[in-house]
């Protein structure tokens, strides 16, 4: 993972992906996603009484799913006031489900915790996708599950971000990214006021705001970019 961070910077980062997320009533939202989360759960090899992880749980849509089928769930997320919800839902039908706030990239448990360890479009939108790899490994007992849905740029919801992306500065303009944005594909070649710097697929750069000069891409197809206030929030091809 490439960036041009320090550890202050990223504190501020995490903040504001805080902040997004505790924005608006995602819990009304992810209301419209149980169906998806039930079809995700019943592909998963349960048993009650296995200990069940969901990070970035939001307001518990999946984790309310494991606890009514008997499972000891534990949910994570970064927002507050989800992780409240979440508790508020499963108290409303007498759930032992057990809710905090944490963060993906550093899971407040021992080792090997979980027999399930599982992450409904939520955990893609950490800013350190390594870090968060290692943390739902390290957390999951051997032999157990660990199981994600990621939405691609090849999906609806990845095409809506590329239709998104038509409204941003078209390569070697000023670019409008904000602070930052990973590469799914190709080379970005990023102008800052500090110089120039190559990102490559699976990497990321992390730019204080104002830093961004100009962008160009090295390979004739251009570069699938993701990238916005929290990673995710759009997502498209740029061309040289």
């Amino acid at each position: 993972m490439h960036a041009t961070a320090t550890s202050s910077e990223f504190v501020n980062l995490k903040a504001r992906l805080k902040k997004t997320w505790m924005a608006g009533d995602y819990d009304r939202f992810s209301r419209y996603m149980e169906n998806g989360a039930r079809d995700f759960y019943e592909r998963l090899d349960t048993a009650p009484g296995a200990h069940f992880l969901d990070v970035a749980c939001g307001s518990g849509q999946l984790a309310l799913i494991a606890a009514r089928e008997g499972l000891e769930v534990t949910g994570v997320d970064i927002a507050g006031n989800l992780v409240e919800r979440a508790r508020e839902r499963a108290q409303a039908e007498g759930l032992p489900a057990r809710f905090e706030e944490a963060d993906a990239e550093a899971l407040p448990f021992e080792d090997a915790s979980f027999d399930i360890v599982a992450s409904l479009v939520g955990a893609m939108f950490a800013p350190r996708p390594d870090l968060v790899a290692q943390e739902l490994l390290r957390v999951c007992s051997p032999g157990g599950t660990l199981a994600m849905v990621n939405w691609t740029p090849q999906g609806f919801i990845g095409q809506m971000f590329s239709a998104v992306s038509k409204f941003i500065a078209p390569s070697g303009q000023i670019a409008e990214f904000d602070e930052y944005t990973v590469v799914l594909r190709g080379t970005l070649r990023v102008e800052t006021r500090a110089g120039t710097i190559d990102v490559k697929a699976g990497q990321a750069i992390l730019a204080r705001r104002g830093e961004w000069v100009r962008y160009s891409t090295l390979e004739p197809n251009g570069a699938q970019l993701c990238g916005g206030v929290y990673a995710g929030l759009f997502s498209g091809t740029s061309t040289s």
